[in-house]
């Protein structure tokens, strides 16, 4: 009977309520690399290891630790080890105390075997991930909280209900693959809520821009990705993965190539990378899964780091928009350089972990014998490329500022750290993907180093690059909001009130001045009678008072005594 992995993390998040700042620094770094060291010492097979727990005639899978789930919870503790380094410096011990929860239930529900479990841990990490969003600097924090809770408890009760269905029939409860019956309907769709698919992805560019710059590191990485490793456990095969992940890839980059906000144009790109990560999974072979477990590891690193440097930049400027930015490159190359590392990985330039995994995917799709995967998942890397390392570097770091801007703070020595790090898996990864393959659920790999796959695509980065600079001395940043699907939700929430919320504030308000009035009048009336009638009329009311009084007090004796 081993610890399960979630408490030690559970245990250092409530700590942090309560140590002093330097102990709590201490444990938020040891943390992570604790349970790390532990899994790492159990005895590891390809079947997996699985610890149950009976109550009430049901069996608990609290841990099944195979190929898939320890690929994705050492990416998790991995990734949590580098994101508390960032925001060590931070003193919030709600955002200590909320990510180490985050951390622990994303650890939970990646290692949970049966449906309950998973609920469970799926539950908190939605409660604690909302804690991350709220920042009091931002005015739209706390409706993007709201909408942000809305969702995921939406998300929570649809994977609920399937959940009673299964268990209403009768049916197996492990997490393992499903049939698409009512269902395993409701919790497909319960699961591409939290995993940001399109049309249920307006969540997500709506909350991850109004975090910190620490709380939106911590949610570049967890939410969705917990959300696909569930969608690879019971969906992996099925076809309909491949289009929602064809129509999130393109919709996602169409979207960023838009934005004006830095770090939604970043949250965009989680919705594109999803879906890179579905198709994946939707082809269900041994390649399709391996290129998209892959690329799910890869995306938390890459994007990660992103998120790091953009806030980073919002850290020593305050300033959040490209039209707001420019220049920034004369002002700190450290960010620059870590930001070019982040922005070359998702692009999929070669010698970064980007390329390796975009790779893996371009020869499942032709395995599958599926041209339009291919081409469509071409177009969407052009328009990455044009994006983050294009468009968003040139209106940060080397575009003319419309209005001068100072360094408000130097940058802390751990947020350099915790970038460095990620910089360096990203590229550790891209040189030597053995470093990947050796965790990976499957042996099947790709000749990623072959002359076709790096012609192909310095051939797309080049033209993309050329098409850029044409463009360019037309392209300008405007700060204008973009219109996506939420626009339908928040417009019919307005016309809910206004057609029927206020029609029915009136009504009350109108009652209410009438018996307001009413009142005053019969005050008046006592008030302009002579002072010796009032009496007479106050007696018999005060006699009905204290008569009620005392017969009230009997009863409760009585009752007392009984």
């Amino acid at each position: 009977m081993i610890i399960h992995p979630s408490i030690p993390l559970f245990i250092v998040g409530l700590l942090a309520l309560v140590l002093p700042a330097k102990r709590q620094r201490a444990l938020q770094l040891a943390g992570p690399l604790f349970v790390l060291a532990m899994l790492i010492q159990i005895p590891f097979d390809h079947e997996g290891i699985i610890q149950s727990v009976k109550f009430f005639g049901y069996t608990s899978i609290l841990i099944r630790f195979d190929s898939l789930s320890r690929l994705f919870v050492y990416t998790f503790l991995i990734f949590g080890f580098f994101a508390h380094l960032y925001s060590l410096h931070n003193e919030d011990r709600k955002i200590r105390f909320a990510s180490n929860f985050y951390i622990a239930s994303s650890v939970g529900a990646a290692l949970a075997g049966d449906m309950i479990t998973l609920f469970i841990f799926w539950e908190i990490m939605a409660v604690t991930s909302a804690i991350l969003i709220f920042n009091k600097n931002r005015p739209g924090s706390a409706g993007a909280l709201f909408r942000y809770l809305l969702f995921h408890l939406t998300g929570g009760l649809l994977f609920f209900s399937g959940l009673m269905l299964k268990l209403v029939s009768h049916d197996a409860l492990q997490v393992k693959s499903i049939a698409l019956d009512t269902s395993g309907w409701l919790m497909l769709i319960g699961f591409c809520i939290n995993a940001g698919v399109v049309p249920l992805h307006a969540w997500l560019p709506d909350a991850y821009p109004e975090g910190t710059p620490s709380g939106s590191v911590y949610m570049s990485a967890y939410t969705t990705k917990v959300a696909v490793y569930v969608l690879a456990r019971c969906f992996a095969g099925q076809e309909i993965l491949i289009w929602l992940g064809a129509i999130s890839a393109v919709y996602g980059v169409i979207f960023a190539l838009m934005e004006n906000d830095m770090r939604k144009l970043l949250s965009y790109h989680i919705i594109c990378q999803v879906g890179y990560i579905l198709c994946g999974f939707g082809l269900g072979s041994e390649l399709g899964i391996n290129a998209g477990a892959g690329h799910a590891v890869g995306n938390i690193l890459f994007k990660g780091l992103l998120f790091m440097a953009t806030g980073a930049i919002i850290y020593q400027t305050g300033r959040y928009k490209l039209s707001e930015l420019g220049g920034f490159a004369a002002k700190s190359k450290i960010i620059l350089i870590f930001y070019m590392i982040g922005a070359f990985a998702i692009s999929g330039v070669p010698l970064l972990n980007g390329y390796v995994t975009k790779a893996m995917l371009f020869d499942a799709a032709g395995q599958a014998h599926l041209g339009w995967l291919e081409l469509t998942l071409t177009l969407v890397a052009a328009g990455t490329f044009l994006s983050i390392p294009l468009k968003l570097a040139y209106f940060a770091f080397w575009a003319k500022p419309e209005q001068p801007y100072e360094i408000h703070a130097p940058l802390p020595v751990n947020m350099i750290m915790g970038m460095a790090g990620l910089s360096s898996l990203c590229l550790l990864i891209g040189v030597y993907p053995q470093f990947l393959y050796e965790f990976l659920p499957y042996h099947a790999h790709s000749h990623i180093f072959g002359l076709e796959h790096l012609i192909h695509t310095l051939e797309l980065l080049a033209g993309t690059w050329l098409g850029f600079l044409i463009i360019l001395p037309k392209l300008h940043i405007k700060a204008v909001l973009t219109l996506d699907v939420d626009w339908i939700y928040r417009k019919g929430s307005r016309l809910f009130i206004e057609g029927l919320c206020r029609p029915a504030g009136r009504i009350h308000e109108t009652i209410q001045n009438a018996l307001t009035g009413l009142l005053q009048k019969c005050s008046q009336t006592i008030s302009s009678l002579p002072k010796q009638q009032i009496p007479a009329v106050s007696r018999p009311i005060n006699m009905i008072m204290g008569a009620g009084f005392i017969l009230a007090l009997i009863i409760l004796i009585l009752q007392l005594k009984s």
